[in-house]
């Protein structure tokens, strides 16, 4: 019989040769820069809902809208996005969880691999968090590598700009647009770009959030 899993007692993360290991410990250590703003994968389950100050977001799209949904239990493997609910840097210990996870269907962020991330590939667009001239928001991965415990975006179309809804109006005090310099009476998206339409999102106008509905 073959031994392709096994369980340590430690605090440290490892794998040898093909073995999968399992590591017995009862949370992992989250932290978020001062943007405000993270990408997150685990290799165990993780329960964000009584961790104050950090919500965890899957993305799933229409094919034109990328909305954020909250959840609190999340699957191994999964990537999401963490906002600190008070924009600033922050580090948390999160819980390991055995419970049902939450149902994350249609999540479109994909688990880093350690490797390069083209934009394109197999008709698919991949997009990473990062910040430009003073602007976090996604762009395009162009070759960055992606880590084991980040994730980026993958969409079906190459958008000019990624709009990100929130689905509950209490997730929209994102501290990471603060460095933007708008004109007044112009909207711009997350990513710092002008929009000359709006439509229903969220977006930023004379400095302040806004939201249409």
């Amino acid at each position: 019989m073959d031994i392709t899993e096994v369980l340590f007692t430690n605090d440290a993360t490892k794998r040898i040769g093909g073995l999968k290991v399992y590591l017995n410990t009862s949370s992992v250590p989250v932290s978020i820069s001062d943007s405000g703003l993270a990408t997150f994968a685990s290799d165990v389950a993780l329960d964000f809902s009584a961790v104050t100050g950090i919500e965890a977001y899957i993305a799933t799209t229409d094919g034109s809208t990328i909305t954020l949904a909250r959840k609190n239990k999340i699957a191994a493997d999964t990537g999401v996005l963490l906002r600190s609910v008070s924009g600033d840097a922050i580090n948390k210990d999160v819980p390991v969880t055995t419970a049902a996870s939450d149902d994350v269907t249609g999540n479109i962020f994909v688990r880093g691999n350690d490797a390069a991330v083209a934009t394109s590939a197999d008709g698919k667009y991949n997009w990473i968090l990062s910040k430009k001239s003073g602007v976090v928001g996604f762009y395009h991965a162009n070759g960055n590598n992606v880590a084991k415990n980040r994730a980026y975006l993958q969409t079906a179309t190459a958008s000019a700009r990624i709009n990100l809804n929130f689905d509950d109006e209490d997730a929209t005090a994102i501290e990471a647009v603060k460095t933007q310099n708008v004109e007044n009476g112009q909207y711009f998206n997350l990513a710092g770009q002008r929009v000359a339409q709006p439509t229903k999102g969220l977006y930023i106008v004379n400095g302040k959030k806004v939201i249409i509905k």
